[in-house]
């Protein structure tokens, strides 16, 4: 029962790390604890075969280290343990050093059987390293070639070098978030009832900032927010420009706003969770202010 416990908490663990490690980490870490338990059990097995061939009166590796290396028989448990996990790293990540050598026949035998797993469990590596670092660069890879795209786009039309950089600087923001995740690809995979979840959870501080949505059914802001789509702005970008004539209404999830004048003179600066163009959306009128982008923003 202990024992299933004690499985049971490793199973927790497990799970806790693939929750807060991304997969990256989490694979480099297995590598290591692999390594480390392999040379540990191949440690033991080194000094235990040679305290049993010592007992027949053989010289063992155990013997010759200790006589090479000018040593003294009253080493303790702990110098002799690092001894032989020395062996074994050395071991089972290359063929050693030559400092510590099996001298009888069965520490040769247990030689060879160990760099045959070796070699087995270091390929092994070798290829998972290959696929983590593949990964890695073909992600890079993939942000160099849609940046590329933006370059040869800006330099087709012959756009100003201002332009340009404005153009460079918001895709470079927004192909930094779409490389770590597609939140609309993802949100389309999912089904309609845990979308509505998803979105909620996200967005509830954010919908609770509007007076007019307070005391609306949890369905009806479901409804509300799955058809709301996000939209990224760039800094000086024009959010609403005063005079037009839309149907739309705009909340600010992250970032800063501030509505201005023709002349662009700051009138009010808009925080996070401020709604902007309720008045078009209900009435059908035209905009009565300017209001841009501070900062990048999500709206």
């Amino acid at each position: 029962l202990i024992k299933l416990l004690k499985l049971f908490r490793l199973r927790k663990l497990n799970n806790m790390m693939h929750k807060h490690i991304s997969p990256t980490a989490l694979e480099l870490i297995k590598m290591a604890v692999g390594v480390s338990l392999l040379s540990h059990y191949v440690a033991c097995g080194f000094y235990f075969i040679a305290i049993l061939t010592d007992e027949n009166g053989t010289g063992t590796w155990l013997e010759n280290y200790l006589q090479t290396s000018d040593a003294t028989d009253e080493r303790s448990p702990a110098d002799l343990y690092l001894d032989s996990i020395y062996w074994g790293f050395s071991t089972v990540t290359s063929v050693g050093y030559g400092d510590v050598v099996p001298i009888t026949g069965p520490e040769k035998c247990y030689a060879l059987v160990v760099m045959y797993c070796g070699v087995a469990m270091m390929s092994a590596i070798t290829g998972k390293l290959t696929g983590v670092l593949a990964k890695l660069n073909a992600q890079q890879a993939q942000m160099q070639n849609q940046m590329q795209s933006v370059k040869l786009y800006c330099k087709y039309r012959q756009l100003p070098f201002d332009l340009r950089r404005s153009v460079k600087e918001y895709f470079e923001v927004r192909v930094a978030q779409k490389a770590t995740y597609d939140e609309e690809k993802i949100l389309k995979d999912m089904s309609p009832s845990l979308k509505a979840q998803v979105v909620c959870y996200i967005f509830k501080n954010v919908i609770r900032s509007v007076p007019f949505f307070h005391g609306c059914s949890e369905l009806f802001l479901s409804a509300v927010l799955c058809c709301m789509e996000p939209i990224l702005f760039a800094p000086a970008d024009i959010i609403i420009q005063k005079g037009q004539r839309e149907m739309s209404m705009f909340i600010l999830a992250k970032g800063r706003a501030a509505v201005v004048t023709e002349k662009g003179k700051v009138i009010k600066e808009l925080s996070m969770g401020t709604y902007v163009g309720e008045i078009g959306l209900f009435f059908g009128v035209r905009r009565t202010a300017t209001i841009c982008s501070i900062t990048f923003s999500d709206i």
